[in-house]
């Protein structure tokens, strides 16, 4: 397939999964179902403790003495521009060639952007940690389409597997999240918008997973034997290595797998289909991604920037699970616990909560 018929196929493939997000997920009138207000302000807790981890954990790998040199523009961010449509090639290579002028400087302002939105997130005060929210989207979005050429969702041969459609777009989902009001937390919009969220970047990874590079055994085994030589020990390469043998005997088969495994953790999560075998069926399809799709974040390289999508992914799905298959008297219990709860409140949400709580029944 050549480079510009890959890139139309992504692009009515990102068309798509936007077309199916807007339709589905922001309808109006959609049923919000009830919820676990218990449950809900601690999946939001979790998920922006879990963003401020994030963010610390890309600070201190930004910080790492080789993203100071040359070794992070030759090897991170110029192979990304390989197969990108010209015009967004060409813009890129020229902010990178800014990038390139100071090395040292941009890198310490990425890291302490980073590690300030990390702090903000993990601070008690409710202002400071909308502040970090807001910045985290921004800058999220900034390096999403910047630092990872929109997570190469434009670039022919693409998939989820390897790392589309990349941690910060991910992390501005998250952010996105944490923007919604309380009241958006307790009624279950957000949660339904957290769950629907996941089922749809299962249904995007599947749906790239059909591009018709990926049938052929050269490049779908290829993209996995790029991870396996990547900069990591060798007993965590050699399943790798092991395995691209097998892809590339039958790529038809373990393609087609890939693509209903994927279509099938989507439609779970879009059902609200929460059973411990299915949470068990996402978490080894992430760990697999992150393994042998992602090579551990390239976390041994002395380059590596984030450990890549499957982690916040994984986060992302933890936070839309904790207020699946309740029982209505465990919701009443956690209600009961809560209003009654004499340790000091963390924040003025918490407060609204037990203050609403305490009203109802």
């Amino acid at each position: 397939m050549s480079t510009g018929a890959g890139t139309v196929f992504n692009a009515f493939t990102v068309g798509g999964v936007m077309f199916l997000a807007i339709l589905l997920i922001y309808f109006p009138n959609q049923r919000i179902p009830s919820v676990s207000p218990v449950s809900s302000l601690k999946a939001r807790h979790f998920l922006r403790l879990s963003l401020a981890s994030l963010w610390i954990a890309d600070g201190l790998l930004q910080a790492q003495p080789a993203m100071f040199s040359a070794r992070f523009l030759q090897e991170v961010l110029q192979p990304m521009l390989a197969g990108e449509p010209e015009g967004l090639r060409h813009m890129l290579d020229s902010l990178y060639g800014l990038w390139g002028t100071a090395d040292s400087l941009w890198n310490a302002l990425a890291t302490l952007v980073q590690l300030f939105i990390g702090a903000a997130l993990f601070s008690k005060w409710e202002y400071v940690q909308r502040l970090g929210i807001w910045i985290s989207l921004v800058w999220s979005l900034i390096v999403w389409a910047f630092g990872e050429a929109f997570g190469g969702i434009l670039a022919p041969g693409t998939n989820f597997i390897t790392g589309g459609p990349g941690s910060a777009f991910v992390y501005a989902l998250m952010s996105a999240l944490l923007l919604f009001g309380i009241e958006g937390w307790l009624d279950g919009r957000a949660m339904v918008t957290a769950r629907k969220s996941v089922a749809l970047l299962f249904f995007a990874g599947a749906a790239f997973q059909t591009a018709p590079p990926l049938w052929n055994g050269l490049n779908l085994a290829g993209q996995f034997a790029s991870t396996a030589e990547a900069i990591q020990p060798a007993f965590l390469a050699s399943p790798v290595f092991g395995f691209v043998d097998l892809i590339y005997r039958n790529p038809v088969a373990w393609n087609a797998f890939f693509t209903g495994y994927m279509l099938f953790l989507g439609m779970a999560w879009w059902r609200g289909w929460r059973h411990l075998w299915m949470d068990w069926l996402a978490i080894l399809w992430l760990a697999f991604e992150w393994w042998f799709g992602q090579g551990l974040g390239e976390l041994f390289s002395g380059v590596a920037t984030d450990p890549n999508s499957a982690v916040p992914i994984a986060l992302l799905m933890f936070t839309a699970g904790m207020n699946l298959r309740r029982k209505p008297s465990r919701e009443k219990d956690e209600k009961i616990r809560f209003i009654r709860d004499d340790r000091p409140l963390r924040n003025k949400a918490e407060y609204l909560a037990r203050l609403r709580f305490s009203d109802v029944d």
